[in-house]
């Protein structure tokens, strides 16, 4: 039987001190009670472009235009994921919450001391080294 491949879309969202905004997931759902990407499951017939703009606007209501895609990766035979980076030019207190348990702005200094989900890992150290 043939499975069909899932896919996913995450984004580091930049303000202009060089923080990411983070979000605190979920106890119940994947990687739950670590800090990750915004962003979620890019559906059928969907460009991942278009999921990632959805998303950002379902979980922080907020209007993506500046991003752009700096990797995509397997997790698995199953499951694909594409990498966003965004520039967010709104400061937390303006931003509203409607998925997840928190969220804050972290430098990748700080994203070394706190839980990570495992994409936010795999990049930390090189998310930096990427132009908006």
């Amino acid at each position: 039987m043939d499975e069909k491949k899932l896919s996913g879309a995450g984004i580091f969202l930049r303000n202009d001190k060089g923080e990411y905004l983070l979000q605190l997931r979920d106890d119940h759902v994947y990687d739950g009670g670590n800090w990750g990407l915004f962003g979620g499951g890019i559906e059928e017939d969907e460009d991942p472009e278009v999921c990632i703009v959805r998303e950002i606007k379902e979980e922080i209501d907020f209007d993506l235009k500046v991003f752009k895609k700096v990797d995509e990766y397997d997790n698995s035979e199953t499951v694909k994921t594409y990498i966003f980076l965004g520039k967010i030019d709104k400061p937390l207190e303006e931003l509203k919450l409607l998925e997840g348990k928190d969220f804050g702005f972290f430098s990748t200094q700080k994203m070394q001391d706190i839980s990570l989900t495992k994409n936010v890992r795999l990049y930390v150290d090189k998310i930096d080294g990427f132009d908006i």
